[in-house]
């Protein structure tokens, strides 16, 4: 973000109005800047140079600094900046920028070898400028902000600005060997040639930085006027002849570029910038640009735009309910003129503001004239919530562990030499996988590392003074080498130890290693040693039967969340469930169990909500808004506790155990139908618990699939009729895991299965005449 300086008096004097520094923070918050600091440029040069006699004579005058967004290369300068400011407070209009018609003389011609180095440029100029001593080094200092920002330094565009009054057209841009041009350059005393220049500025404390950008180049860019005289060697240095001062009335400004778009964005803001300080104020004077082709382009564009934003979604976007001639209101202080049509806005999108590409550019200057401050604060929708990658998991306890047995950790560069990964180590640096970095500042860091082991060694060595034992450990990624990657490279996990004493002490390494892997119950084998196989993500068991309620509920949960598990059919019918092994899964011996990962969990609500909250956090088939959440949990209480206990008493029980259906039986049946069918008249929604599919649904629907499975006729409880054939029609794939256990239940129904070797503890087992 870049930070402009303006002087405290001449900005509130541009304003015609004066501010408190709190005011003006707060006018700037408002405007959707921010005021940096408060200083002096004596201030300032004592704090750079740490010297208070550097700062001897310099100004006291009060300096704003202030952070601009950076795409806002309209505000980069204080011209700009109080436009934005007295349009944003109402007190003036936008400007209208104008075009004076270009005159053929000042036409720029490229040559053809221009396009080995820098293949685009763009002119204008601005006529009857008058300068003050403050417009001047505005006019610079813009210059320079841009440099440094959308022009990335220089190698995207160069900005060359002229006395249009010292040079005539038609100007030329060429490229000419360094050995051919010569010059006075900008506050030289003499012609130099472009390599002895080269040689001057690698010391300048700006413009070295600027050199490389064609210093290896075997020709250099040229601008001359028609009479050969020298204006610039973009992107380096202006000549001396064509220099700016403040008497000059008639500015040529050229820009070359290696890419267009920027050089028109640059070209716009300066003219649209000072084209106020003219005769004619805010007209500019296009210039011809002849390519190498002959054809030619008139310059600066000034292009007004129109974008369409629909007046419901930008209220959306942004939080709030406004007509749209408010919306309108509000862009017209960004300097965007508009105009409401129907549900729509017309915006007019002047060349200052190129920093709208999008509609949500637009959505965020409403947002900043509406005020920030005002828009209602609301709850996220959506709720995420972060975890760690199973490898950083894994690194942290083992870090744990090996400092618990002594070890000291310690963290080394990943870029290393290439002695260091192989003649140190006895291997060619030719066997090495290693990755190499193109251009090495130092020999220190040459490759990234392919083992841990250098940089322990060389910590070991940089601590000889300490004392023994050292006992070392790190854990950290190397990279290596990799066709088979999409990079070229991979990145592995490692951990090593060294042990440094005055004895062998191979052991304690050892025993440090045999400790980590008996953490993570990996035994020696005899063929491999210790060895870590990696494990693809990790996949949760579902102990279940293929006809049970509960069981179905769960599948149908991980297939609306897209989870991969692994079916364990718990066979009912042989007794499975009443094994002792089962019990280590679930001592109730009930079904279904959830294993993931070794974390064993039963009871059917518990696995909906633990697999919702771990894998889907904020899912609305698991609402986390407390009330929605509440309604939820209370369905699958009342599903637990009443609906299925009292419907599978009267539909299941009987087929798989020795009961009856009685009168008492069918009047809790029906008691359970009564309350759920008014809990769905009072809330009103579409399906049990919200307006939208929920975990407590797939509980209800596979309880209610029961009565279908005997063929019970519910349909006088409309409401809950309605919501079951819905969900058929709604969701047809989770309706196929319902169905097929139905079938089942209907098959048993038929034809009671024989159960009488289970011996069950509680239910009195039927006794099938054979």
């Amino acid at each position: 973000m870049p930070t402009i300086s303006v002087k405290r008096d001449s900005l509130f004097k541009a304003l015609g109005q004066t501010y408190t520094d709190e005011e003006f923070e707060q006018l700037c918050f408002e405007f959707g800047l921010e005021l940096d600091e408060v200083t002096t440029e004596k201030q300032m040069l004592m704090k750079e140079q740490g010297d208070q006699q550097a700062a001897v004579g310099v100004s006291e005058d009060i300096l704003y600094r202030i952070d601009i967004p950076a795409n806002r290369y309209d505000l980069l300068c204080l011209e700009g900046l109080v436009n934005g400011i007295l349009v944003f407070q109402g007190k003036k209009s936008p400007p209208q920028y104008k075009f004076r018609k270009y005159e053929d003389c000042y036409s720029l011609h490229l040559t053809p070898a221009t396009a080995e180095i820098r293949p685009y440029a763009v002119a204008a100029i601005l006529r009857g400028i008058t300068f003050t001593k403050e417009s001047y080094d505005s006019f610079i200092d813009l210059q320079d902000k841009l440099h440094q920002n959308i022009c990335r330094k220089r190698t995207l565009v160069a900005i060359g600005t002229h006395d249009l009054d010292t040079i005539q057209g038609p100007f030329i841009y060429d490229v000419l060997p360094p050995s051919q041009i010569k010059f006075k350059a900008l506050n030289q005393q003499k012609e130099t040639t472009a390599m002895e220049l080269m040689d001057l500025y690698s010391s300048h404390a700006q413009l070295k930085q600027y050199l490389g950008i064609i210093k290896d180049s075997p020709v250099y860019p040229i601008i001359k006027d028609k009479n050969g005289v020298v204006l610039s060697m973009p992107p380096i240095i202006n000549s001396d002849h064509s220099k700016i001062t403040l008497d000059t009335k008639n500015v040529f400004i050229e820009c070359t570029a290696t890419d267009l778009t920027k050089a028109i964005v640059v070209l716009d803001t300066i003219v649209c910038m000072f084209s106020g300080y003219c005769s004619s104020q805010y007209e500019v004077q296009q210039c011809k640009v002849f390519a190498p082709d002959g054809t030619y382009q008139l310059y600066p564009k000034l292009e007004y735009r129109e974008e369409v934003i629909n007046i419901d979604t930008a209220n959306r976007y942004i939080g709030i309910n406004e007509e749209g001639s408010s919306l309108a209101g509000l862009l017209s202080r960004m300097c965007l003129s508009t105009m409401t049509s129907q549900c729509e806005l017309r915006v007019r999108v002047p060349p200052t503001r190129h920093d709208v590409i999008h509609a949500c550019d637009l959505y965020e200057d409403i947002a900043i004239a509406y005020g920030y401050n005002r828009i209602e604060r609301r709850e996220a929708a959506v709720a995420t919530c972060g975890r760690q990658q199973p490898v950083n998991k894994l690194t942290e306890q083992l870090r744990q562990e090996a400092a618990h047995a002594g070890y000291t950790e310690v963290l080394t560069f990943t870029l290393c030499s290439r002695e260091d990964v192989a003649n140190k180590l006895d291997v060619k640096i030719e066997d090495v996988p290693a990755v190499h970095i193109s251009n090495p500042k130092t020999l220190e860091f040459q490759v990234v590392r392919t083992l841990l082991l250098p940089g322990l060694l060389k910590t070991l060595a940089a601590n000889k003074k300490m004392p023994l034992p050292l006992k070392l450990f790190e854990i950290s990624d190397v990279v290596l080498q990799d066709k088979n990657s999409e990079t070229g490279a991979r990145n592995e996990r490692r951990v090593c130890a060294v042990y440094c004493g005055k004895t062998a002490g191979f052991q304690y390494v050892h025993g440090l290693l045999d400790t980590l892997m008996a953490l993570l119950r990996q035994p020696w084998n005899k063929d491999n040693g210790y060895y870590l196989q990696k494990k693809d993500e990790m996949v949760m068991k579902l102990y279940a039967v293929s006809d049970g309620p509960p069981s179905l509920s769960v599948r149908q949960a991980f297939a609306k969340l897209g989870l991969a598990f692994e079916p364990v059919n718990v066979d009912f019918g042989k007794g499975e469930h009443m094994t002792n092994e089962y019990a280590l899964l679930n001592p109730q011996k009930e079904i279904p169990v959830l294993d993931d990962d070794g974390f064993y969990l039963s009871e059917s609500n518990a696995i909906l909500q633990y697999i919702c909250d771990k894998y889907a956090p904020g899912n609305e088939l698991y609402p986390q808004e407390p009330k929605a959440r509440a309604i939820v949990n209370h369905r699958l209480c009342f599903n637990l506790s009443t609906y299925y206990a009292n419907i599978s008493a009267y539909t299941m029980a009987p087929i798989f155990f020795d009961y009856q259906r009685t009168e008492l039986g069918l009047k809790k049946l029906h008691m359970a139908l009564d309350v759920f069918e008014t809990y769905l008249q009072r809330l009103g929604t579409k399906y049990v618990a919200a307006n939208h599919l929920t975990i407590a649904d797939f509980q209800l629907i596979n309880s209610t699939m029961t009565l279908e499975a005997i063929d019970f006729d519910f349909s006088k409880y409309t409401k809950i009729y309605k919501w079951y054939n819905d969900f058929k029609t709604q969701y047809p794939e989770l309706w196929k895991i319902s169905e097929g256990a139905m079938k089942e239940i209907q098959y048993f129904a038929a034809n009671p299965p024989d159960l009488t070797h289970l011996n069950h503890p509680i239910h009195p087992i039927r006794k099938i005449n054979k």
